[in-house]
């Protein structure tokens, strides 16, 4: 499906999501506006891997 070269980013800025995504939920963590902006880039970058 994926090669190796894309899934490994994949995972790893899945994971940074996921994590910040459990900690809004779970523990009531704020974010500042600099970590929406890094979750953004990150979701953007994981869409250039993927489709590029």
């Amino acid at each position: 499906m994926f090669e190796s070269n894309v899934l490994f980013p994949l995972q790893n800025v899945g994971i940074v999501m996921l994590t910040a995504i459990i900690g809004l939920l779970v523990f009531k963590e704020r974010l500042s506006v600099i970590n929406w902006i890094g979750i953004f880039v990150s979701v953007l970058a994981m869409l250039l891997i993927a489709f590029a």
